[in-house]
C-alpha cells in the first residue's frame, strides 16, 4: 500500500514538473513589411531573431519589460526602428503568449526611427 502511495506521489510530481516546464512565456514576431527584419530582443531575455517578409518567429522568453530594435534591409540599404516598451508576464500560475506585428501600417505596437549605432 505504501509503495502505491509513493508511486502515485512520484507520478504526480513528474506531471507537475512537466506542466511547469511548458509554462514559459512566448514572444511571436510577425513581419508584415516587405523587407527582411533582424529583430534584437532587449529585456531580461535577449537575442537576435531573423524574420522573413510576411513571416513569423516565436521565441521563449522570461517575464519582464522588453523593447524590440529592428533592422529592415533590402538591396539598397537598411533602416532602423525601435518599438515602444511592452511587458511579458511570468507568474507561477500564468504566462504571456505575446504576438508583436511589425510594420507601421499593420503593427500593434508603436515603432520609431533610431540610429544604426543604437541597434
Amino acid at each position: 500500500m505504501l509503495r502505491r502511495i509513493l508511486t502515485a506521489i512520484a507520478c504526480w510530481a513528474l506531471l507537475a514538473a512537466a506542466a511547469h516546464a511548458q509554462m514559459r512565456p512566448t514572444l511571436t514576431i510577425v513581419n508584415m513589411s516587405s523587407d527582411e527584419a533582424t529583430v534584437k530582443v532587449v529585456g531580461p531575455s535577449g537575442g537576435l531573431v531573423q524574420v522573413a517578409p510576411g513571416g513569423r518567429q516565436a521565441v521563449s522568453v522570461s517575464g519582464g519589460l522588453y523593447e524590440l530594435r529592428i533592422r529592415y534591409c533590402r538591396r539598397d540599404g537598411c533602416r532602423y526602428t525601435r518599438t515602444d516598451s511592452f511587458v511579458i508576464t511570468e507568474t507561477p500560475t500564468s504566462v504571456s503568449r505575446t504576438t508583436i506585428t511589425l510594420h507601421s501600417a499593420a503593427g500593434n505596437l508603436g515603432e520609431s526611427p533610431m540610429a544604426p549605432s543604437d541597434f
